[in-house]
Formats: C-alpha cells, structure tokens, sequence
C-alpha cells in the first residue's frame, strides 16, 4: 500500500496517509464509512484545515454494492454525487446517465464517487518517481484515529450462482395456426391459462 501511495504522490498528490489496522478487515459498508469518516477527521487535523473534495471509489471489486461513498456523504453532513466521470476543484462534477450528461455544483465539503473517466490516467515522469520514492507516507492505525472496533451489521454468508432455467419446449408445427394450437394446449395443460 506504501508504494500505492507513493506513486499518487507522484502523479501529483501533495500529501498521502495509510490508515492500517486489523480492525479495517472484514467490515462492511456501514463500518468502512464510519472509519474513513473518522480518518478524513484525522488528515483534516493534520493539515490543519478541512478537505473541499473527496473522491471514493465508485464500488469495490469484491461486494460492488456501491455503498461506502454515500454512506461516508451522510455520517460527515456533506453533499454527494455519485458516478462522476468529471470533477473541478470548485465542486463541480460531471455524471454520465443512460440519457446523457448532468452537471452538478455542489457545496463544499462534497464526496464524490469516481466512475471510469473520460481522460486517461495521469503518468508520472522519472523525476517525479524518484521524488515520491523518498517520500515518507505517514502509516496510523485505528488507535491513532481513535477508530474502535466498528460493529458490522451485515455479514457475507456466501455466493451462489442463480438456478439454471430448464429448457423450454419447442414447437416444431410447420403450420402457423397449429403452431398457436399446440402452444395453447400446452399452456392449458401446464394450467398457465
């Protein structure tokens, strides 16, 4: 996680912090944000004044539930967006729908959540690398955050797949109006009329 971060700092991050504990593992969303709500709470007293954006994933890659940015939105008061592929520094973001674009401005503090985005993504050069490389990154554990041990309300019981439809019956007549017949005898039999 230590190099993850480095290599944000390379790309143009001013400063980054790695929250670890064993506490972090095995929460769910309700827990996740509440820990993150109280590391935002933590780099904002480290930096010595509040953050006007912060951008979460869009979902995570084992439960995609989506959930961690809104629910980090509401335990800090902010405003949110979700989906953004586009976000300006004033508190602008850009979502992109089924129909097409929309354009929010939202008030500072915001949590945005972070789409795929319309740009690629940002590379960075030698003498960056090599800057980040000696950077140190700050590693809290919980106690340092004064995170306890968050109750998790939702456990994973497991994955199954769904059941497999059994094949349908096909209708082999040749003729349109027989075709109709034996589909409707079928249906009648099967009591679905």
């Amino acid at each position: 996680c230590t190099s993850m971060m480095k290599n944000l700092l390379a790309v143009g991050a001013k400063k980054a912090y790695l929250f670890k504990d064993d506490v972090f593992a095995g929460a769910d969303e309700g827990a996740v944000a509440a820990y993150l709500a109280k590391a935002v709470k933590k780099c904002e007293a480290e930096n010595g004044q509040p953050y006007g954006m912060i951008l979460c994933g869009k979902e995570s890659t084992d439960e995609i539930s989506g959930q961690v940015g809104a629910r980090l939105a509401e335990i800090l008061g902010t405003g949110f967006v979700s989906s953004v592929i586009e976000a300006e520094p004033q508190g602008v973001a850009k979502q992109e729908t089924e129909e097409g674009y929309i354009r929010y401005s939202v008030a500072q503090p915001a949590v945005f959540t972070i789409a795929k985005p319309a740009y690629d993504p940002r590379y960075p050069n030698i003498k960056a690398k090599l800057a980040a490389r000696k950077a140190v990154v700050p590693v809290f554990s919980a106690a340092d955050a004064d995170i306890s041990g968050e109750e998790s309300r939702v456990a994973l019981k497991g994955y199954s797949e769904p059941p497999k439809r059994s094949a349908g019956i096909r209708i082999k007549e040749k003729e349109a109006a027989d075709a109709v017949s034996k589909a409707m005898e079928k249906m009648l039999q099967d009591k679905a009329l």
